[in-house]
């Protein structure tokens, strides 16, 4: 899917691939660490986005559920 204009696709929308793996842990714990760090307590935050995320379980997941991964087309 191609989410954009007629004259310019901005974002690409596909299903989950294994090499977006570590780009998506990155994500998810840079945005529980700095977004919902606000909300919950230090403790709280590794435990919820630890350090060493378990990538296998993460991967089985993903695969395992309806997955999209937006793609954009500046990068």
């Amino acid at each position: 899917m191609i989410i954009g204009n007629d004259f310019e696709a901005i974002m690409y929308i596909r299903n989950y691939q294994k090499n977006d793996l570590k780009s998506i842990i990155f994500l998810f714990r840079e945005t529980v660490h700095s977004v919902n760090s606000k909300d919950y307590t230090q403790e709280q935050v590794k435990i919820w986005a630890p350090e060493n995320i378990d990538e296998k379980s993460w991967h089985l997941s993903l695969l395992s559920h309806y997955t999209l991964v937006a793609i954009d087309k500046k990068r």
